[in-house]
């Protein structure tokens, strides 16, 4: 298959499951995997560039909004900055852990059927 159509394939599974309750980037590395695509798609830069292209989306969908907040003295924008750094200097360090050890389907399959119970769990207690 086309590294070009993995892509469009890829795009369009990052749309459908990046606002549901689900890991976006948990179906990126599985779907490759599950249907033994050729692997000429650098996974991680291309996770990286779907996540982009999806915050690019929210950002100029809800400009007027994040503007009106930033302008109202919000408490928020700091905070989420603040978050932001920490998250980015956490994966810089943490690299190679990251990529060989949690990036694994096996690892990934397994986190997503406990943490799917530990969902199931939680909206029945409700």
């Amino acid at each position: 298959m086309s590294v070009m159509i993995e892509a469009l394939i890829l795009g369009i599974v990052q749309g459908i499951t990046e606002f549901f309750p689900v890991s976006s980037t948990a179906h990126l590395i599985l779907f490759p995997w599950f249907f033994k695509w050729g692997g000429d798609l650098d996974t991680l830069t291309f996770d990286v560039a779907l996540h982009a292209g999806t915050l690019l989306s929210l950002v100029l969908c809800f400009w007027r909004d994040l503007v009106g907040k930033a302008n109202s003295k919000s408490r928020l924008f700091f905070p989420v900055l603040l978050r932001s750094i920490s998250a980015g200097v956490t994966g810089f360090f943490f690299n190679d852990h990251i990529g060989e050890s949690l990036r694994s389907p096996y690892i990934i399959s397994v986190s997503l059927i406990i943490v799917g119970f530990v969902m199931l769990l939680s909206e029945r207690m409700l």
